[in-house]
């Protein structure tokens, strides 16, 4: 039984998802040194691999009827929520139109970008607190977990950031402007940074060339 519970827990499918759901947290606790434009960029592809990845999660029983242990807590979600906020500023709200709660007629709500990844955020953490640091029966729970999670609720969260992201990188001519404009700036700023080390290095060198020629004329 227990070489058959590591056959799955360390399986190619559940190793995968481990790898992507990791790299997107880091991705996401990294994300205030990271430019517009690269971050959307990178959100874009992958946000549908941990979709597919997560889709692939083998079927599992629970151990415990408790429920998991939770390691994010509010402020932690916040800061994930705030952070992306401000990159998206004008662009972190957007419309959603398929709502299951309506079981006529879909009326159109408002949605976010920022709560959207901030919940998909707080569940692959505490998956991943809980995977690396538990015994193979509560690996187990976070993986039957993280599995309904991701087809009651964070799935379709992911689905729907996809759309809105997809709009904004190939359809919106407002954003791709800005984003053009903030890259063009970047590089800028990077490039008059390269020039002051570069004019630093050059007088520096001369310095020391003319030191050197003082020197040798002392001798």
């Amino acid at each position: 039984m227990e070489e058959q519970l590591d056959s799955i827990l360390y399986s190619k499918e559940v190793i995968e998802f481990v790898t992507v759901a990791n790299q997107l947290c880091l991705f996401f606790e990294q994300g205030q040194d990271i430019a517009r434009r690269e971050f959307l960029d990178k959100l874009q592809k992958l946000l549908p691999l941990l979709y597919l990845k997560a889709s692939l999660l083998p079927t599992l029983e629970p151990n415990f009827e408790d429920g998991n242990e939770k390691f994010i807590q509010e402020h932690d979600w916040q800061a994930i929520k705030d952070m992306v906020s401000y990159k998206l500023g004008a662009y972190d709200e957007y419309s959603e139109i398929y709502d299951p709660r309506q079981s006529v007629e879909f009326e159109q709500y408002e949605a976010t970008l920022s709560e959207n990844i901030a919940d998909i955020y707080q569940d692959l953490k505490d998956f991943l607190m809980l995977y690396r640091i538990s015994p193979d029966e509560i690996m187990n729970d976070a993986v039957w977990e993280v599995k309904q999670n991701f087809e009651s609720f964070w799935g379709q969260y992911a689905v729907n950031a996809m759309r809105a992201i997809h709009y904004l990188v190939f359809h919106n001519s407002e954003y791709a402007q800005e984003i053009d404009e903030d890259y063009l700036s970047s590089e800028s700023d990077k490039n008059q940074q390269l020039r002051n080390d570069s004019d630093s290095w050059f007088i520096s060198q001369r310095q020391q060339e003319n030191r050197e020629g003082n020197d040798d004329e002392w001798e």
